[in-house]
């Protein structure tokens, strides 16, 4: 425990028992295992590693994660990350996102990955309660992934619209199946974002393609 935990004792212990991962711990516990965490602080617009196979627990401000210059996740109090490559043995740096902080002072509290086994060893509430968090982040990420490649899947089928568009009206004579390889597709994929352009008057389905109603729209979508 060092010197900032030491001082910030009680709060720390506050916040880790309003999250529910810790919440089932005993006074006891929470303290052996604060015994050998770290509290640190970051000022704005520091960078913050956060890939030295520990948990870490925002205990105060707000930090985003970027990954290709991309913001994928803003982390403040109470929040948790570094799960990931809390147990692996490969590199955990390698192909990592980077952590900046944002506020005027960010606080975050380390605990070392011992410490997370022992709980889990010893304590069968923390072990469910770690599995629950586990499939929560599992199936945060899966949502999140099926965002992207949704997101990605619709602007190539919107650039191969406007690409063999001749102006409203234009029709394009191709089957689902066809499109959906073209495109790199599942079919469901494709039949569910053709639904969502007819919806909002985009496109007209036919029997033997399909007609552009609005190109306009589709460079409005593209580019919005």
């Amino acid at each position: 425990m060092n010197d900032l935990l030491r001082n910030n004792k009680k709060r720390v212990t506050d916040i880790l028992t309003g999250i529910p991962l810790f919440s089932h711990l005993s006074k006891e516990e929470i303290n052996t295992t604060l015994e050998k965490a770290e509290l640190n602080e970051y000022a704005k617009g520091m960078a913050v590693d956060l890939n030295n196979n520990r948990l870490y627990i925002i205990i105060k401000g707000v930090l985003l994660v970027n990954f290709n210059n991309i913001t994928v996740r803003t982390l403040k109090k109470g929040d948790i990350t570094g799960v990931s490559g809390l147990f692996t043995n490969e590199n955990p740096k390698a192909g990592s996102a980077s952590v900046l902080s944002v506020s005027k002072q960010a606080r975050i509290l380390a605990i070392g990955k011992m410490q997370i086994h022992k709980l889990l060893l010893e304590n069968p509430k923390f072990n469910m309660e770690y599995i629950v968090f586990l499939t929560d982040r599992i199936r945060f990420l899966n949502s999140e992934m099926l965002y992207y490649t949704t997101q990605n899947a619709k602007k190539r089928l919107i650039s191969y619209l406007i690409k063999n568009s001749k102006g409203d009206n234009t029709f394009i004579p191709i089957n689902m199946s066809k499109l959906a390889s073209l495109l790199n597709m599942g079919r469901a994929t494709l039949y569910r974002l053709m639904a969502e352009l007819e919806e909002n008057d985009v496109i007209k389905r036919e029997n033997r393609g399909l007609t552009i109603i609005s190109e306009n729209k589709l460079v409005c979508l593209l580019n919005g």
